[in-house]
């Protein structure tokens, strides 16, 4: 999916998959900001596999493994549109609109609640390790904020 939108001019998005290891798997959140078709949009996944695959492909989380997520998407000060907390493994949100903007200007705020302690730790470094420069998050109990 990713690679195929890249080719066309319909979907402009930018992706960022936070990689970690946690509890036996690999683990990855992938984010997602830009233009969709005729809209400004952003989802958020939750995908894992186990660490002795020798492939590169994850899988969605299991029904047992999903986790609480929200999420806001901004252009400036404007709120394109907000999420309630749900339990999933993926949360989207588009808006239609006629003036699309670029995924460099919209700000996507969101949050998922880790599992525990361990996990929230590792979600963290990964953010620290490869997104300083990119990603800002605070944390409250298990729930981590992040700014995009």
């Amino acid at each position: 999916y990713d690679i195929f939108s890249y080719s066309t001019p319909f979907f402009i998005y930018n992706t960022r998959r936070i990689k970690f290891d946690y509890a036996g798997k690999e683990w990855m959140i992938q984010v997602w900001k830009g233009n969709y078709l005729v809209s400004n949009g952003a989802e958020i996944g939750i995908y894992n596999r186990d660490k002795i695959k020798f492939v590169t492909h994850y899988e969605c989380v299991s029904d047992d493994e999903m986790m609480n997520m929200s999420m806001k998407l901004y252009h400036g000060d404007e709120k394109i549109f907000e999420r309630a907390e749900q339990k999933h493994w993926w949360l989207t949100g588009f808006r239609l609109s006629k003036t699309l903007y670029t995924a460099e200007s919209m700000t996507l705020d969101f949050t998922i609640e880790m599992k525990d302690e361990e996990m929230l730790k590792a979600f963290c470094n990964a953010i620290e390790k490869e997104y300083h420069k990119d990603m800002t998050y605070t944390v409250d109990g298990l729930k981590v904020n992040v700014v995009w």
